[in-house]
């Protein structure tokens, strides 16, 4: 075959009119009410659409992108309903909605008086007297664009429409891959999910209708055996075509037809083959045109990239904001620039210009996915990052709510190439600002700061008592006090290295001054609303402080007063929420509380209460994600709890609960990496119940949702050292999960990569020692894989002694830490097995041993320490500890006896015997018959 004629020819006079001629295709353009004599190959559709449009007030359209929902609602429904019953008016909701919907109202009344948007709908319905039905075009840009709180007001207002508007509906196109992000819509638009219809790619018969019969309208001849062809190309293979591709094709035959039998174009397999290959025309039609502005493609290219979102959609922009947004690709450009750019772009139908608004929007999100192709990694980051300062930029606007610290932090590396202008650079340096001043208060010296809260603390304490002339700047004397005192709690309550050896008296001096604090101001009644809630907040802060002291019995106490003051503030002021969060706060911390001291059933009763409280909150106060990251935290803590108590399934539905909370607060906040590792930890905690339940498969991928997440907060916040080391534990799960997979490839890989980490923190932050512990563990757990099923015992003895040197070292610093002493034991019981397999078995019953002296109730590790008697020939021994443990149960069920037989087994599999192993079997199962009476 020829090299592909270039399309360039094919497209040269896109921008001309052409009167003659009526286009049988639409490129990238969608049907509209004009074409239906056009539009074929969609009767199916267009019958269930007609249907649904009478049978609710709300109709959903949803699909794939490039399945042609637009085209079905604005050319199939609308042709089908009569003009005299009903008016269609299409909004798109990028920009403000309300105002969307405003102008689109406006334009239907011309030049109609100044009114709000209420009345503007009911004059439109009275006036034209016909249902109005409000088309959401797009609708998926409304929850790529708007934030929360705008999302929620304007539910909430077309809710009202709905209500009180007998002829308003809603007519919705949706990408399916936002239907879920719909469902917060669902409470205020009665019928969302009842009355949908979901549109498919073109069945092949059906686009054979849509190529042959606006052919025939047009007057256009088609080549015997031309069609079957292209279909068969375009499918590939498959019953189902998709439709930008299709469109792209057979205009491009269209015109080319036209520019060489203009009089009586036929469209020929000549010309389709002199096309090329036909799954990549539209990138290579973009390519060149683009590559057609000569010294101008640079500039085209920025300008494209600057109509294509994060997501890889198109978004509006006019030609300010455009040429804002160009920066980030390249240098700045001239608004002459800008404008001679678009208009050639829009000349050969790539980019659209809303006449009224004068935006500018690519004509089709397939051209969005071509194009986002062009971007680098960086340049995808900085598109990515520009979105989320424009969303919070009108959370800002609505709420006054400054960047969080977190992605402020992100900013430095991109700041240059965003360009930052306008609004967004001062809601920027606003919010710089402000963290500048809390990192002052917070990085003080630990000392001085202890010193200066105290000594105010106590004197504004004794001012609020005792000025009651001057109550208010008592008060707010009091108040500064307090917070400062909150600063210090959370100082030391959190801070790393007062949890290290050698500051554990200071740590408890130090919240024990705190707790003096709070439980004085506890003691203390007001009765000033604000005031009750200052003093029920140091109740719940007094709480908090006993359960870290480990006084568990005054920690619920104080929980419980916490609870039923907020109770009551919550009773006389709900229309302050911050005190149903307390108390929601209150109860879900009771509930860990509860369930660490093993009253599960009291535990579960707060979490619920904790769960019915938070999600009221975020349904009536959905601009605040908080509510909803903690009521995701509820569930996931409830999982935990129904899951240690053998409720799997009730377990899972908790987790799935969290997860589906997570992934939409994830969604909606991108630049907030605690969501991603709340979410993270739901992952894994989901892993952990189904390996435990015995579904491996779904384990794998719980846990691997778990590690992406956790690499990319690794990767995009190397600053924060937790993250490195929950991700190292997300290895270490899977290297667990894998290895009893009977994966050992894998698994070793996975402990690998967990060592690697482990390792690089323990060598870094040396004095934390919760990263050598964890350490010690992946070390002990890749000796386990590397001595398991037939391993190399020499290979697997080097990483369990070196978790027990890690453990012990850490026994002998922190004597008081159970877990570390059972870590100790773990690995020299794990090494006096390993000993055994390798003939070592005076080396066995000294490991054996010192796990014995770490933890006596190991009953496993005695079993290692009797095998190693008997190899070594203490039979006596060796016969005494298998006698007198016989009937004891290990914590997987199994007997003493039945443990000692099972490993029998593997010893002579593995080539290991003694002449006293068939004796000592026949007196443990004697011993065991006879042991049994048959009574329960």
């Amino acid at each position: 075959m020829d090299d592909p004629e270039s399309l360039d020819i094919l497209f040269a006079d896109v921008g001309a009119a052409r009167d003659q001629h009526r286009s049988p295709f639409k490129f990238l353009d969608a049907y509209g009410v004009g074409d239906r004599s056009l539009f074929f190959g969609r009767d199916n559709e267009i019958r269930d659409l007609y249907a649904r449009f009478y049978r609710s007030r709300v109709l959903l359209v949803y699909g794939e992108s490039g399945t042609g929902k637009t085209s079905l609602i604005e050319c199939g429904l609308r042709s089908e309903i009569p003009a005299e019953e009903a008016l269609f008016v299409t909004v798109r909701t990028a920009q403000d909605p309300f105002e969307a919907v405003r102008r689109a109202l406006q334009r239907v009344l011309g030049n109609a008086p100044e009114r709000d948007l209420d009345a503007l709908l009911r004059a439109v319905i009275e006036q034209k007297n016909k249902i109005l039905v409000l088309v959401f075009d797009q609708f998926e840009e409304f929850f790529l664009f708007q934030p929360a709180s705008v999302r929620q007001a304007f539910a909430r207002t077309v809710q009202g429409w709905l209500e009180q508007e007998g002829n308003c509906r809603l007519v919705i196109g949706l990408r399916e891959e936002y239907l879920a992000r719909a469902s917060e819509l669902e409470p205020y638009w009665p019928g969302l999910f009842h009355n949908r219809l979901w549109i498919r790619h073109l069945a092949r018969s059906d686009a054979e209708a849509a190529i042959v019969g606006p052919c025939e309208v047009c007057g256009v001849a088609l080549e015997q055996g031309l069609v079957p062809h292209i279909l068969t190309d375009l499918s590939g293979g498959g019953s189902e075509v998709e439709l930008p591709i299709f469109q792209v094709v057979f205009d491009s035959l269209y015109r080319k037809a036209l520019l060489e039998t203009p009089e009586h174009p036929r469209l020929t397999l000549d010309a389709y083959r002199e096309l090329g290959q036909i799954q990549t025309i539209l990138g290579r039609f973009l390519e060149e045109r683009v590559q057609s502005y000569g010294e101008g493609s640079e500039l085209a290219r920025q300008i494209l990239k600057a109509l294509v979102t994060a997501e890889g959609t198109r978004q509006f922009g006019n030609r300010q904001n455009i040429a804002i947004r160009a920066r980030q690709f390249g240098p700045e450009l001239s608004d002459a620039q800008v404008d001679e750019s678009l208009q050639r772009l829009i000349g050969d139908r790539l980019v659209r210009e809303d006449p009224d608004q004068h935006w500018y929007e690519l004509r089709h999100d397939a051209l969005a996915r071509q194009i986002r192709q062009w971007m680098s990694g960086l340049e995808q980051d900085l598109v990515d990052l520009r979105q989320t300062l424009e969303n919070r930029l009108l959370e800002y606007q609505r709420h006054g709510r400054l960047l969080e610290t977190d992605l402020l932090a992100t900013l430095p590396p991109f700041e240059n190439r965003l360009a930052l202008r306008g609004e967004l650079a001062e809601l920027v340096e606003f919010s710089k600002r402000r963290a500048r001043q809390h990192k002052r208060l917070r990085f003080l010296a630990v000392a001085t700061v202890f010193t200066v809260v105290m000594a105010f603390g106590v004197f504004s304490f004794v001012q609020w008592q005792e000025a009651k002339r001057q109550k208010v700047q008592a008060e707010a004397n009091f108040r500064r006090a307090n917070e400062a005192v909150d600063h210090f709690f959370t100082q030391v309550s959190e801070s790393t290295l007062l949890n290290q050896r050698g500051s554990e008296p200071l740590r408890r001096q130090l919240l024990e001054k705190a707790l003096n604090f709070y439980q004085d101001l506890a003691n203390q009644r007001a009765e000033d609303p604000q005031m009750r809630a200052e003093l029920a907040a140091a109740t719940f802060r007094t709480a908090k402080i006993r359960n870290l002291l480990g006084d568990h019995r005054q920690a619920e106490a104080a929980y419980r007063q916490a609870i039923a003051d907020f109770a009551v503030l919550a009773r006389d002021h709900p229309e302050i929420p911050e005190h149903q969060s307390y108390l929601a706060r209150s109860y879900n911390n009771l509930g860990l509380l509860l369930g660490d001291g093993g009253d599960a059933a009291a535990a579960r009763t707060a979490y619920q209460n904790a769960l019915d409280l938070l999600e009221r909150l975020a349904r009536d106060h959905p601009e605040v994600p908080a509510y909803q990251s903690r009521r995701a935290l509820s569930e996931h803590n409830l999982g935990i709890l129904l899951s240690d108590g053998g409720d799997a399934a009730g377990a899972r539905a908790a987790y799935q609960n969290a997860l589906d909370l997570q992934e939409r607060l994830v969604r909606n906040h991108p630049g907030v990496p605690e969501y991603q590792n709340n979410l993270a930890m739901s992952y894994s905690s989901l892993g952990v119940l189904l390996s435990d339940s015995g579904d491996a498969a779904a384990a794998r991928v719980a846990y691997q949702k778990a590690l992406d997440l956790r690499e990319r907060l690794a990767r995009d916040h190397p600053e924060v050292v937790e993250y490195q080391h929950k991700l190292a534990m997300s290895y270490n799960n899977l290297g667990l999960l894998l290895n009893e997979s009977g994966d050992a490839k894998a698994a070793r890989a996975a402990y690998q990569k967990a060592l690697d980490l482990q390792e690089g923190l323990t060598r870094d932050h040396p004095e934390v020692p919760e990263y050598r512990s964890y350490l010690a563990e992946s070390y002990n757990n890749l000796g386990i894989l590397l001595g398991g099923r037939g391993g190399d015992s020499a290979e697997a003895r080097v990483p369990i002694l070196k978790a027990a040197g890690i453990f012990a070292r850490l026994t002998r610093e922190f004597p008081q830490q159970v877990a570390y002493r059972a870590g100790w034991a773990r690995a020299e019981g794990n090494l006096a097995w390993i000993e055994l397999i390798a003939r070592q078995p005076r080396e066995a019953i000294a490991s054996a041993s010192r796990g014995l002296e770490a933890d006596p109730q190991q009953l496993w590790i005695r079993i290692n320490l009797a095998h190693g008697y008997l190899f070594d020939n203490h039979t006596a021994q060796a016969l005494a500890i298998y006698t007198e443990n016989k009937d004891r149960k290990l914590p997987e069920g199994k007997t003493f006896a039945e443990a000692v037989l099972s490993d029998f087994k593997v010893f002579r599999a593995r080539g290991l015997q003694h002449r006293d192993m068939a004796r000592i079997e026949r007196l443990l199962r004697e011993i065991s018959d006879h042991g049994h009476d048959g009574s329960s």
